[in-house]
């Protein structure tokens, strides 16, 4: 391998790397919200058993509860607003777990990296067992992947920020509470 072709090879391994880190950061980013939507719910009264309860959450079991204690709460608020909305709020926490499969994919997949050495992308594999058999699925990891998945994962990670800051609006009418002061108020949007 040439100098020029070394080179070359290490942008496209940066590349790569640079994209894993900044997916897992944003992602991460999502299941912090979803904490903080959580905090919401059960208020200011337990914010340290919350934080111990949160870490031992699934990023699965988040979602369900998240889901569950809105829908809950709506089903008790006179405020017709919050049942418009909530096929919105549907819609975004079932993309937050086809997200899940996502980060999945790229975390834990394999990725073949022969193809640098060549001056091309290199592949992500990445193997699913299911009741159905298993499937294979297979990326070419080039500039127009790396984009899409970060600009899907960003929108997601907007919508679940607008998704709190309503639910931040909406606090007393859901959750029938004082709700946090302003400083954890601050906490929740930080």
């Amino acid at each position: 391998m040439t100098k020029s072709e070394d080179t070359a090879a290490n942008k496209i391994v940066d590349k790569t790397v640079k994209f894993v880190g900044n997916y897992v950061v944003i992602f991460q980013e999502i299941e912090i919200k979803l904490d903080g939507i959580l905090h919401l719910a059960f208020g200011e009264r337990t914010w340290d058993i919350n934080n111990i309860l949160f870490a031992e959450l699934s990023y699965h079991s988040k979602i369900k509860c998240v889901r569950s204690i809105v829908n809950l709460a709506q089903d008790h608020a006179a405020d017709k607003k919050v049942e418009k909305w909530l096929p919105h709020f549907n819609k975004v926490m079932n993309r937050c777990i086809d997200e899940a499969k996502s980060r999945n994919s790229v975390v834990h997949a394999a990725y073949e990296w022969l193809p640098v050495d060549h001056g091309l992308s290199p592949i992500l594999t990445h193997a699913r067992v299911a009741k159905t058999g298993t499937t294979i699925k297979f990326e070419q990891l080039d500039d127009e992947f790396f984009e899409g998945e970060l600009k899907r994962l960003c929108t997601l990670a907007f919508d679940i920020g607008v998704i709190k800051m309503q639910l931040i609006h909406w606090r007393k009418v859901l959750f029938d509470f004082d709700g946090p002061d302003e400083a954890q108020i601050g906490e929740i949007l930080a």
